[in-house]
């Protein structure tokens, strides 16, 4: 310390007789460590007209000063006591640390601080619990400030994180305010991140040059997945970056995916992740653009990657976004087009998740047919991440809205299906054009037919069949034959939207494997239509060489007391036909079976009508069953049935089979009996014959008999 001789006063007493004297000195002191200084004043703690006694052999001490809180150099440690010791004596007082020198005891000379209260540098954090330990060993020499100290654990919130270590071992030696402070068992808890960063830390002042603290380092990466977008985060470092305060800075490549496979990946170097929880650049904007290139896919959509905007919000829910600028190829007849791929991920508490891929509004133009375009549909993709398509083994990934103008008039809105399978896509596609509750007159006088509806559609890489159902295009399973499908069709139906209303579909296949041309057909009778496939429904077609049809359906009235019914699908329709490769028929029900059935009231009947190249055969069956019960009889019924067939042949030639309730008899062993019984009866015609056989039961201890008659 460096001081000045303010005032030497002497002063004399009598005690006892005897004069004695006194002389006291004034002093005026400060620190010649000029790094230990005052906040705010950065020039050390002096002290003033200090007094005391000047003793013979040149000692002088003055207890009880006091010193503010000051900095230790440039570590941002503070101290302060209220009972400081000036100390120029070598008979009193007592030594500090050894980091003070050599002298010790009552010889020791200096600054000497009996207490201390030492505030050490936590990051400008505070703990829950005061984190200021007294120290009795420390002192300022002509060197300068020296000292050592011990703490305790220390722990504090920051932000959504967490700073804590086990102890704090720090010591200050003589000389140009030379300071280490050692952190012992660091753990820094990183939010979003969801690590920790342990270790020991340092902090080191000195030689007139600016504190420097270093944390531990994570040697081992952290690799995080969310969703279809993952992180991997190499060297951590806990800094302070400038304008955000305490962070984690890394050299972090995000990776995004679709359907399992790799879309993108981008380094960012330096990325921070904030103890907010919430992601910095390093460019120390919001947002960053990073330039791409080379060919990725979007699930299984080859695509051309052309750059991404990097956005980190600083408020609200999300805390990353990727947008994808790319040129995507959806097809294989389809031109390329721009489309921009995003990703985000949001954060809820320390809940983190990732949404995406999507992809904005754009739209591919699609000529038809292909090479001599006549028309064209604009489509409006929209990417659905995947989903199983109908059975054709591939995946559908895009669904969302077409303009078609191939029918004239205003743009359509229509569904749209696109997906991939087999190494090709495919994709198809259907619109409808309503015309209104009254339509417009077909056949006005009579009022018999309006016209309600026309409906467009195309399709690449589908059965001839693929308009089929007319609720969703995804009942349709893709073929992989470069093929092109266009329909039209059209709703007509009775003024009343009661009477009918029939649904027809031409689909036509230029190429592939069932190139051809199909009418479907779906109507409602008796009933305003829905959304369904109608009462009835059936196609026409024509592909192979071969012209075939099918109807079924079940028309229904007063909860199936009256109905009709020719089967559920196109596998069990009654009515069939075929004309072409192979036997032609046509069927209005089969013998076999399904048949043409219905049913009224309590009677059930069935019908067939076959004709082929074989002849014609026609036949079916009516069936009653009653039961009827009243107050004057315990039960009466009333049973009767008949299944009655006939076959006519080119020669000609007529033959028939029935069954029918018939009275027989027969006798055996003398046992005569008659009953009412299901014959079995077979006539030909050309020449006449007619055979019937049944089966009659005998009293006990015969059996039963079987038994033909011929006639």
């Amino acid at each position: 310390m460096t001081g000045t001789l303010d005032h030497i006063q002497g002063h004399t007493s009598t005690t006892g007789g005897a004069v004695q004297g006194e002389v006291d000195a004034t002093l005026s002191v400060t620190f010649q460590d000029d790094t230990l200084r005052l906040p705010g004043v950065e020039k050390p703690q002096q002290w003033s007209g200090v007094t005391a006694e000047l003793h013979s052999n040149g000692d002088w001490i003055k207890e009880g000063l006091n010193l503010p809180s000051s900095i230790i150099g440039w570590s941002a440690f503070q101290i302060s006591s209220n009972n400081v010791r000036l100390d120029l004596s070598h008979t009193a007082g007592d030594g500090a640390s050894p980091y003070c020198g050599s002298l010790s005891g009552a010889d020791w000379v200096g600054v000497r601080f009996p207490s201390l209260t030492v505030v050490p540098y936590t990051m400008g954090l505070v703990a829950s619990s005061a984190f200021q330990p007294v120290v009795n060993d420390w002192g300022v020499i002509n060197g300068g400030l020296c000292g050592s100290l011990s703490t305790g654990p220390f722990s504090a919130a920051l932000d959504a994180g967490k700073v804590s270590f086990q102890s704090l071992n720090a010591y200050v030696a003589p000389g140009s305010g030379d300071f280490k402070a050692t952190y012992k068992g660091i753990d820094i808890y990183v939010p979003w991140l969801d690590t920790h960063i342990t270790g020991d830390g340092t902090l080191v002042s000195g030689g007139g040059k600016q504190a420097s603290i270093t944390f531990p380092t994570n040697t081992s990466p952290v690799t995080k997945t969310y969703g279809n977008i993952s992180f991997t985060a190499k060297n951590l470092e806990f800094t302070q970056v400038q304008g955000l305060g305490w962070a984690v800075q890394t050299s972090t490549t995000y990776t995004f995916s679709s359907e399992g496979k790799k879309f993108a990946a981008i380094p960012l170097t330096p990325f921070t992740f904030g103890m907010d929880g919430r992601a910095y650049l390093g460019n120390g904007g919001s947002s960053l653009d990073v330039p791409l290139s080379g060919a990725s896919t979007l699930g299984q959509t080859p695509l051309d990657l052309v750059s991404a905007h990097i956005t980190v919000p600083m408020q609200g829910s999300q805390v990353l976004g990727a947008q994808f600028s790319t040129t995507v190829h959806l097809s294989e007849v389809m031109p390329a087009a721009p489309m921009v791929v995003n990703y985000e991920m949001d954060s809820s508490g320390s809940t983190f998740t990732a949404k995406g891929p999507t992809n904005s509004d754009f739209t591919v133009d699609v000529p038809y047919p292909s090479g001599q375009p006549t028309s064209e549909a604009r489509i409006h993709p929209v990417y659905a991440g995947g989903g199983s398509s109908g059975g054709g083994g591939g995946t559908t990934e895009y669904s969302g809205t077409v303009d078609l103008s191939e029918l004239g008039g205003p743009p359509l809105t229509a569904q749209f299906r696109l997906g991939y399978g087999n190494g090709h896509d495919y994709w198809l596609t259907r619109a409808t054009i309503g015309l209104g509750d009254t339509g417009v007159p077909l056949v006005p006088v009579p009022p018999i037919m309006n016209l309600y509806s026309i409906s467009g559609g195309i399709g690449h890489n589908f059965p001839l069949n693929a308009f089929t159902d007319t609720g969703d295009l995804n009942a349709a399973t893709p073929v992989y034959d470069n093929s092109f499908l266009f329909m039209a069709g059209m709703r007509v139906g009775m003024p009343d939207h009661f009477t009918y209303t029939l649904d027809g579909d031409l689909t036509i296949k230029a190429t592939g494997q069932d190139a051809g041309a199909r009418m479907d057909f779906h109507a409602w009778l008796l009933k305003p239509p829905d959304q369904g496939n109608g009462d009835f429904q059936g196609y026409f077609q024509y592909a192979g060489s071969s012209f075939d049809g099918r109807l079924w359906g079940h028309l229904s009235f007063l909860n199936n007391l009256a109905y009709i019914d020719l089967g559920n699908s196109a596998s069990n329709a009654a009515v069939d036909l075929h004309f072409g490769k192979g036997p032609w028929h046509i069927d209005a029900g089969k013998k076999e079976g399904p048949r043409v059935r219905g049913h009224f009231l309590v009677s059930d009947a069935d019908m067939y009508f076959m004709l082929s190249d074989q002849g014609l055969s026609m036949g079916g069956g009516v069936n009653v069953d009653l039961d009827v019960g009243d107050d004057s009889v315990a039960s009466a019924y009333v049973r009767g049935s008949i299944d009655a067939g006939v076959t006519i042949t080119p020669q000609p030639h007529i033959s028939g089979d029935f069954s029918a309730n018939a009275s027989a008899g027969v006798c055996v062993a003398g046992v005569c009996v008659s009953d009412w019984v299901s014959a079995q009866i077979h006539a030909e015609a050309m020449p006449l014959d007619l055979n019937a056989s049944a089966s009659l039961g005998l009293p006990w201890p015969l059996g039963s008999v079987s038994f033909s008659v011929h006639l």
